[in-house]
């Protein structure tokens, strides 16, 4: 399971978070990890959010609401399976 950036916060900005989206879009069983690392850390399940969470298929979580992302930080996601879950990000840097 590779870890993959799905958004890095602006270096004089906060990320507030509304809510992350994760769907699988297959119809089997799918894992998938979420974390947020501030700037020079690597993802890792100390890291974590959500650490190898089993999302059953097609099914959706929304998770997330008032995290608030540091300058620089990143939220990372990896899932079990290649292309079986999306993640959609939703909130406001200011």
């Amino acid at each position: 399971m590779a870890w993959g950036a799905v958004h890095t916060v602006h270096v004089q900005r906060w990320l507030y978070v509304r809510n992350i989206h994760l769907c699988n879009v297959t119809a089997v069983d799918a894992t998938v990890s979420v974390a947020i690392c501030e700037s020079g850390e690597a993802p890792s399940s100390t890291l974590a959010l959500l650490y190898q969470f089993t999302l059953a298929g097609n099914e959706f979580i929304e998770f997330g609401e008032g995290i608030l992302i540091p300058p620089s930080g990143t939220l990372y996601a990896a899932a079990g399976a290649i292309n079986s879950i999306n993640i959609r990000l939703s909130g406001e840097e200011s």
